[in-house]
Formats: structure tokens, C-alpha cells, sequence
């Protein structure tokens, strides 16, 4: 009588059963990565560039993290050469006055000394011509000696931003490689830490559905579907590191080589275990069906009508008929041994 009972608990279950489960392997999917979650969230990324760097998404991390050019200097170093560079801009500037002075001096100068000669061809150089001249060219000299040293003052103001900014560049380097080392660091610890999640999950779901398997507990439905929910959390999380570190940058041929994959394994599959000849003969024979053609017979026949196929043999323990590929005889209830 127990047997009885835990062959009809093993039998198929009801729709609602296989919907409620599908329910609760997505509600324990929803848990586990809650968890992964909050386990990365523990391990904070490594932040690259200061707060006060326009380009920075303070949204990404909390704008009290120091950031690895802080650590370094970088963020300092960038602000000299900030300043630098506005001290260049102030000198450039002076340069440029200074230059247009002498320009419009030179003009002036060049016109007073036109006027002054032909005054002296003509032999009627008036003082007023002579004072002229004179006052130009004082301001002409004391214009172009006044761009020389603004000259000399940008020129070495540049030569200091230059310097300033090969040791940013050296420094911005420097960081970015500490930038690189501290998240691959993280990535492999994170990489530990969730498959040994993941790993312990599946080994103790596998381990209480197995006992409780050997055991023909009558809920073993419920552990099936927790089993499942650690294999699909580990399968899930195998894929977003493989698309992280391979296929995001191959996606179409990785799409492409998975599909092809799992339509192979898949006509495989119903090959060899859906469709399988025997099993295919037993669910024709099943609904008095030929194995071979398919045509429908009644219980009397032997053979099929239409393509001779033989439709039952006997059996080895009650001499009876039975039909053939029958995995239990039809009169006397005993298993054939070898049957599909």
C-alpha cells in the first residue's frame, strides 16, 4: 500500500503545482541576488578621479570616497598646473598689449619720421615737426623694450607648464595603473566570493534534495525546485562573468556560437531521449497505434494490417500476449527484463 502511495506522489503534478513552482524558483532566484548584491556592495569599487573633476558621476559613488588621485596627488598637481597655465594666459595677454602698443608706436613713429624728412628736403622744419619725431621715437623704443621681457616672462612661465605637466601626465599614468590593479583585485575577490556563494548554495540544495530523494519525502517537489533555483543562480552568474570578461566584446559570434550549441545539444537530446525509437514505439502502441507505420489496430490484432509489423509477443512469465515494447505485461503485471 505505501508503494502504491508514493508511485501516485511521484506521478506528474497538477498545472497549478508546476505554476507555483515556476513562482517559487523565481522568488528564491530574486533572494539570491539580493544577496550577491549586498556581498558586492561590500566590496567598494576603487574611485579614479577626485570629486571635483567635471567629468566624475557623483552618483556613482559617495562624494566622501577618496579617490586614488587624491591618494597620489594627482588632483593637486592638476591644480598647479590649473594655475600655471592662468599665469601663462595673464602673460600672453601682456605680451599681446605690449605688442600692439609697439605696433601702433611704430606707425606713429613711422609717420613722424616721413613727416620730419620732408620737412627737412624742403628746408621749412618747424620745431613743432622736430618735437614730434622725437616724442614718437622715445615711445616707439620704450614700447618694443617693454615686449622683450613680456617675451621672456611667457617663455618661462611656458617652459614651467610644460615641466608641470609632464610630471601630471607621469602621475595620471601612475594612477591609472593603481586604478587597474585595485579593480582587478576586487573583481577576483568578488569572483570568489560569489561562485563560493553560489557553489555552497547548490552543494547544500543538491545535498537535502538528495537525502530527501533516498527518503520519498512527499514535498520532494518543493526541494526540486530550490535545487534548481541554485543551478540556474550559478548558471546566471557564470554568464555575466563570461559576457564581462569574453563575449561583451565578441557578442554576436558569442550569440551565435551559444545558439548553435544549444540547438545541436537540443536536437541531440530529443533525439535520443524524446523521440528515441523505443520511446517512440511505446507512445504509438500506447494509443493502439503500428510502432512502424503508425496505423491504428485493435486489441485483437496481432500484426499490423497494413505493413505486417508484429504487435505483441509473448510473455516470458504468464505465456501471454503482450504488447510489444511494453515495459510491464498487460495480464499478469510483471516487468520484462531488457524492455524499454
Amino acid at each position: 500500500m505505501a508503494n502504491n502511495y508514493y508511485e501516485v506522489e511521484e506521478q506528474e503534478g497538477t498545472r497549478i503545482e508546476k505554476v507555483l513552482l515556476a513562482a517559487l524558483v523565481a522568488f528564491l532566484l530574486v533572494g539570491g541576488f539580493w544577496a550577491l548584491g549586498r556581498i558586492e556592495s561590500s566590496f567598494p569599487e576603487p574611485v579614479l578621479l577626485s570629486s571635483t573633476t567635471t567629468n566624475y558621476n557623483l552618483s556613482q559613488t559617495d562624494a566622501s570616497t577618496v579617490s586614488i588621485e587624491d591618494e597620489l596627488g594627482v588632483t593637486q598637481k592638476r591644480r598647479d598646473v590649473a594655475k600655471l597655465q592662468q599665469i601663462v594666459d595673464n602673460r600672453n595677454a601682456v605680451l599681446s598689449m605690449a605688442r600692439v602698443a609697439q605696433t601702433k608706436a611704430e606707425k606713429e613713429y613711422k609717420f613722424r619720421r616721413e613727416e620730419y624728412r620732408t620737412a627737412m628736403q624742403a628746408g621749412s622744419a618747424l620745431p613743432r615737426v622736430r618735437t614730434g619725431f622725437e616724442s614718437s621715437r622715445a615711445a616707439y623704443e620704450v614700447a618694443s623694450a617693454l615686449v622683450l621681457p613680456a617675451q621672456a616672462a611667457l617663455d618661462a612661465a611656458t617652459k614651467q607648464v610644460a615641466g608641470e605637466q609632464q610630471k601630471l601626465n607621469a602621475a595620471q599614468m601612475r594612477a591609472q595603473s593603481v586604478f587597474d590593479q585595485r579593480s582587478f583585485q576586487r573583481n577576483l575577490k568578488l569572483f570568489a566570493v560569489h561562485f563560493t556563494f553560489a557553489g555552497a548554495c547548490l552543494a547544500m540544495s543538491f545535498a537535502v534534495w538528495q537525502r530527501a530523494r533516498k527518503r520519498r519525502w512527499r514535498y520532494l517537489t518543493v526541494l526540486t525546485a530550490v535545487f534548481t533555483a541554485s543551478v540556474l543562480q550559478l548558471l546566471l552568474l557564470l554568464l555575466r562573468y563570461c559576457w564581462a570578461l569574453f563575449l561583451q566584446d565578441i557578442a554576436v559570434l558569442g550569440v551565435s556560437a551559444l545558439g548553435t550549441i544549444v540547438c545541436v545539444l537540443a536536437i541531440v537530446g530529443i533525439k535520443r531521449w524524446l523521440y528515441s525509437p523505443e520511446r517512440l514505439a511505446q507512445a504509438r502502441l500506447g494509443s493502439h497505434r503500428c510502432a512502424r507505420c503508425a496505423t491504428p489496430f485493435i486489441e485483437s490484432q496481432n500484426h499490423c494490417w497494413k505493413c505486417g509489423h508484429a504487435l505483441v509477443e509473448k510473455c516470458p512469465s504468464c505465456g501471454g500476449n503482450r504488447l510489444l515494447f511494453a515495459p510491464h505485461c498487460g495480464n499478469c503485471g510483471v516487468g520484462v527484463q531488457g524492455s524499454p
